[in-house]
């Protein structure tokens, strides 16, 4: 068995894969993926079909390479796992999943009564679940033993806002307790900033966009006025590039971060233009948002 991937201080790196492929029939689900992650909390993003299944599947062993590698720093048998479509064993009600639990991971971790916080009743047979309950059940062996990695696959699909919230909770106090690793697919930008510290795109089973959300930087400002016309003049006469948008909210004005754009807006507004929104974007939004168009 070869020896587990290494960060430069020599500590076990999250991920690696070498020209990794993965491929059903004549179609490639990854291709030729190459990429080192030392992060302890990476994200996978991607819109449906890019891959992330597939690549969270390979680290764990489910299915194996068509050719190339991929490595883990952690073994199997530290690591817990939810994945997108769950299959827990349906016969046992929440009661003999909890001791089922126990039994192969130990007690849980936390002080929180898990079942307790997760609404189940124990005498429900985990195949007559809801959607939403189904999803908290195959959470649960998160919370049981101490994991080294934790691997989430849309860990809160099905979920209201309030179930969302209080999960995404139990699972923050999770990690702090046990200092584990995490690696997580959603769609969710707001959870992968929650949990994550380096992000990895994928479109069509390839790497896209690979950086450190700690260096996420605002490279883009959108801008919504009562007089767009009067605005875009003065971006004109400051040889300011932009580029002008149609929205819900009217015509939106796109411009990259420039320190001009602060000396234009107060001689606007003192002019007596009124400004409705400004919001800034940051690189990685702007990214996912060509992704998904």
């Amino acid at each position: 068995m070869s020896e587990p991937p290494k960060t430069l201080d020599g500590t076990p790196a999250t991920l690696e894969c070498v020209d990794l492929v993965k491929t059903y029939g004549s179609r490639r689900a990854i291709s030729n993926m190459n990429v080192f992650i030392s992060s302890s909390y990476l994200g996978l993003l991607g819109p449906n079909g890019s891959g992330k299944s597939t690549l969270i599947k390979l680290m764990l062993g489910l299915i194996h390479p068509s050719s190339g590698s991929i490595n883990m720093g952690i073994p199997k048998k530290d690591m817990r796992v939810v994945p997108d479509f769950p299959n827990l064993p349906k016969h046992l009600t929440v009661d003999q999943w909890v001791g089922l639990l126990e039994e192969i991971f130990g007690e849980c971790i936390l002080t929180e009564d898990i079942q307790f916080e997760f609404g189940l009743d124990g005498t429900a047979k985990l195949g007559s679940l809801s959607a939403g309950q189904y999803r908290k059940a195959a959470l649960m062996p998160l919370f049981y033993g101490h994991p080294k990695l934790i691997v989430l696959d849309e860990p809160t699909n099905f979920l209201d806002v309030i179930a969302r919230t209080k999960v995404l909770n139990l699972i923050k106090k999770l990690i702090n307790t046990t200092k584990c690793k995490v690696i997580m697919a959603t769609h969710r930008l707001e959870e992968v900033r929650l949990f994550c510290e380096e992000v990895l795109i994928l479109k069509e089973g390839t790497s896209v966009f690979h950086s450190s959300l700690l260096q996420d930087t605002v490279i883009q400002y959108s801008i919504t006025v009562d007089d767009p016309g009067k605005l875009i003049a003065m971006l004109e006469e400051e040889n300011i590039v932009f580029r002008v948008e149609e929205s819900v909210i009217g015509l939106e004005i796109i411009l990259h971060v420039s320190s001009q754009i602060w000396s234009i807006l107060e001689r606007f507004t003192m002019e007596g233009g009124l400004i409705f929104s400004f919001s800034a974007r940051e690189k990685l939004e702007i990214i996912l948002e060509d992704l998904y168009q």
